[in-house]
């Protein structure tokens, strides 16, 4: 993952990564529904119905969840062939460790196939919190990243939501069958941006 600057156009590579970690999912058919909204905060949401980050212990790193290792290390993607569960094709390898190095706060929802909700917090790239259980869930499943960019490294540039606007249509009308639902939160919408959208074209990729 190369940001190429540390201003606007940065700040949207960094959605595009963790997009295309859940485009990861959809492509290999295990996800049919990714959602990103802008919060008011400027902090970015995006989920995904998949498989969900693993969460298991990662056997090359003692002590570790394969979640933490995934968000705090480089090139730690793959598909964890070695640990003790489908894992994800070429999904996590440096975009989501460099994007998390490079927000100011960050946390990871994750609803695994065994109904149980496990979440984890960052900061800087730093783990703030342990991987916490949060309890049963029957009717979700997926992960959910939200993060907001650091303001030391990228100063006043933020998320524009026209910009996430057009990347929600995009990726819809190129991975047919994906439907993307786009929320923007109206006290940072622009007048030319819708505050919530939804694309499903059935075409299949």
């Amino acid at each position: 993952m190369y940001l190429g600057s540390v201003d606007e156009r940065g700040v949207h590579v960094m959605a595009s990564e963790i997009l295309n970690n859940a485009l990861d999912e959809a492509m290999t058919g295990h996800a049919s529904m990714i959602e990103i909204t802008l919060q008011n905060d400027s902090s970015l949401t995006i989920a995904d119905n998949g498989r969900g980050v693993p969460v298991e212990l990662h056997l090359k790193f003692p002590g570790k969840s394969a979640l933490e290792v995934i968000f705090t290390t480089l090139h730690s993607g793959g598909k964890f062939r070695e640990a003790p569960q489908i894992a994800h094709d070429r999904l996590h390898g440096a975009g989501a460790a460099v994007v998390n190095a490079l927000s100011d706060r960050l946390w990871v929802e994750v609803a695994r196939p065994n109904h149980q909700l496990y979440r984890m917090s960052f900061a800087h790239g730093k783990p703030t919190t342990e991987l916490e259980k949060k309890g049963e869930v029957k009717d979700r499943r997926g992960t959910t990243v939200c993060f907001h960019p650091d303001p030391q490294i990228f100063g006043n540039a933020m998320f524009k939501p026209a910009t996430l606007y057009l990347m929600a249509q995009s990726i819809a009308r190129s991975y047919g069958g994906v439907e993307v639902t786009w929320k923007c939160d109206p006290a940072v919408a622009d007048e030319m941006t819708p505050t919530e959208g939804k694309f499903h074209f059935p075409n299949k990729f």
